[in-house]
């Protein structure tokens, strides 16, 4: 019998291999910290989400894991990373075996992220309990990476992220018999991957909550950031336009 509940999954990747497009800006010390701040705000803002039941990591980093355990969540350890699309494809079949009707997938590094836009992007699928698959993406603010997937039921289409992600799924959801939406939710547009998406982190912490790890991150340490790290050149618009509204086909 299926359980009506969500589920929020996160994948952490080892710290090892987080961020290393910022290893000419920033040391492994000093990335392994941002990784730990975002990760830290992504599970304050599940947290506060109360239409989340339950919330499940999946890495095989130690650090992650004893965060995940000071919030509560629950823990799917693998033994080595495995990568994304197979620690997500775990996860949904750990749901499926649970009878978990719905899951939210949310990337470790989206530190805009508000509680307000998760609770907009799970009701989504509680607005359709009951009828067809739903499938709801949310993109980068490139529309080229997945920053968001709520998916029901939790294995219903193969996971494909990477590169051209969102397009890729998109075009899956396209050929599905299901209820999809492609909501514009802000607050999930920006991933830290680049100097770039720094830039636009600096020119955005404003967004940021007071008590946010991440501002705090940068409290700590952008003064001493590598001269490669130049706001003013960064074009901020895009994370407030030129994606399309809320939608259901």
């Amino acid at each position: 019998m299926a359980d009506c509940s969500t589920w929020a999954v996160v994948p952490v990747k080892s710290f090892a291999e987080a961020k290393s497009r910022l290893s000419d800006c920033l040391d492994g010390q000093t990335r392994k910290n941002l990784v730990l701040a975002m990760l830290e705000d992504v599970l304050v803002a599940l947290s506060q989400v109360e239409q989340i039941d339950k919330v499940l990591m999946v890495s095989s980093e130690p650090q992650a894991l004893e965060l995940a355990s000071a919030y509560g969540a629950l823990i799917l350890q693998e033994p080595i990373d495995s990568g994304l699309n197979a620690a997500i494809n775990k996860a949904a079949n750990h749901l499926v075996q649970q009878g978990v009707e719905k899951m939210l997938v949310l990337p470790a590094d989206i530190p805009l992220i508000s509680c307000v836009e998760i609770r907009k992007l799970v009701e989504l699928g509680n607005t359709c309990a009951g009828e067809a698959p739903t499938l709801a993406l949310v993109s980068d603010q490139n529309a080229d990476g997945t920053n968001a997937m709520l998916v029901s039921p939790p294995d219903l289409i193969e996971f494909s992220y990477g590169e051209h992600s969102y397009q890729l799924h998109k075009l899956q959801a396209q050929k599905l018999v299901a209820n999809l939406f492609f909501p514009d939710l802000p607050s999930f547009a920006l991933d830290i991957d680049t100097p770039d998406d720094l830039n636009s982190l600096l020119l955005n912490q404003h967004k940021l909550r007071a008590d946010s790890r991440t501002l705090s991150w940068i409290n700590q340490n952008l003064r001493a950031l590598n001269p490669s790290i130049d706001a003013a050149k960064l074009d901020t618009a895009r994370l407030d336009t030129g994606k399309p509204k809320e939608q259901r086909l």
